[in-house]
């Protein structure tokens, strides 16, 4: 609230009520006055109203002088807030600017590991020794992407548990179980393709072996997508309300 706005406060309703009071007291006490002004020569009109109104006039003055009282405390309040906002505003950014930072990383990370289902589908219709080098290597990127983001929560879950609506325990959950499938599938080609006697089709794990490892990499997959779907629109919402935190600390911190 300005100064202006202030004074406004404090003398509209007293110049409203005097209104009122000239509006339509002359015709209500015109009579009253007269015999007044007989009885008590001209003055008596006026004493006849400061009688009157006494109460009011005295309250008016009383309201003037705390309006005038307070003044100086309202400035000094305001200037408090006023520092107070000001003193904020580099933790909210903050706060703010790293939830733009993780959403971006969880972007990038989902991004990346929509590779997933075309890379075990490729496994799928293909001899696992005539996959391309470049297939393993994508397998194994996939490994280092989730172990990264995994990295990533864990470290900003670690620094601030303040946004349990975020449930990053459950993205570091899934993330972590699909680094673990990927290393078991890994794995598991590496044993269908390598070794001494692999031309043979011989190798330390099974058939089923196999394809449960390749199962678990739709599952924990699938995990992570739905951990991610559910983490976005809170994300988006968090950001909002921290950006909006900000501007209102600005505006507060410019109060003049």
């Amino acid at each position: 609230m300005s100064d202006n706005q202030f004074a406004v406060a404090v003398l509209v309703p007293t110049l409203g009520i005097a209104g009122l009071i000239l509006w339509f007291g002359p015709s209500a006490m015109s009579a009253a006055c007269a015999v007044a002004a007989a009885e008590h020569g001209p003055a008596g009109c006026l004493e006849f109203w400061l009688n009157r109104y006494q109460t009011f006039f005295a309250g008016t003055l009383a309201l003037a002088a705390a309006a005038i009282a307070v003044l100086p405390v309202y400035h000094q309040l305001r200037e408090m807030t006023r520092q107070s906002a000001a003193a904020a505003i580099p933790n909210l950014r903050i706060v703010a600017a790293e939830i733009e930072e993780e959403l971006s990383f969880m972007k990038k990370t989902d991004r990346s590991l929509e590779k997933i289902p075309s890379l075990v589908e490729f496994y799928d219709d293909h001899n696992p020794h005539e996959l391309p080098d470049n297939w393993v290597d994508g397998l194994r990127q996939l490994g280092q992407t989730s172990f990264e983001a995994w990295q990533f929560l864990s470290n900003r879950e670690d620094r601030d548990s303040t946004q349990p609506d975020l449930n990053r325990c459950d993205g570091i959950h899934a993330l972590h179980n699909l680094i673990n499938a990927t290393a078991d599938f890994d794995y598991a080609i590496k044993e269908q393709t390598s070794g001494p006697n692999y031309e043979d089709g011989e190798g330390d794990l099974t058939v089923e072996e196999t394809a449960q490892r390749r199962t678990a990499m739709d599952d924990t997959h699938k995990a992570w997508v739905e951990w991610y779907t559910a983490y976005v629109p809170i994300g988006l919402r968090l950001r909002r309300e921290a950006w909006v935190h900000v501007r209102a600390m600005e505006r507060a911190a410019s109060l003049n």
